[in-house]
């Protein structure tokens, strides 16, 4: 089983990115931020709904190639971290093997 530590430890790169759903009252609208970004923002007082948000899986192999999947959590159901990056890397393994792209 191809796993993040694995890619990781073949050389490559793997970037992963959480992305939970925060309502902006000024702008009233939802934004998609990551913990980072919500710190910095001015809807760090505000707190990130439980449901719905997106994973996003980056890969970049060791000869250069970049291969990316997204998970994305309907509004209605529970963020769940673990289960995103299933799906994301399901879709980044799913992309790599459809290009060709040789991976442990």
């Amino acid at each position: 089983m191809i796993t993040i530590k694995s890619l990781r430890q073949a050389g490559n790169k793997v970037r992963v990115t959480h992305r939970r759903r925060v309502f902006d009252n000024v702008n009233l609208r939802w934004s998609l931020l990551t913990k980072h970004e919500h710190t910095l923002s001015q809807l760090d007082k505000v707190p990130v709904d439980a449901k719905g948000g997106v994973t996003e899986i980056e890969l970049t192999t060791k000869n250069g190639k970049t291969i990316t999947g997204i998970a994305e959590c309907s509004k209605k159901d529970g963020f769940n971290r673990k289960f995103g990056v299933i799906k994301a890397l399901g879709r980044v393994l799913s992309d790599a093997h459809s290009q060709n792209v040789s991976l442990p």
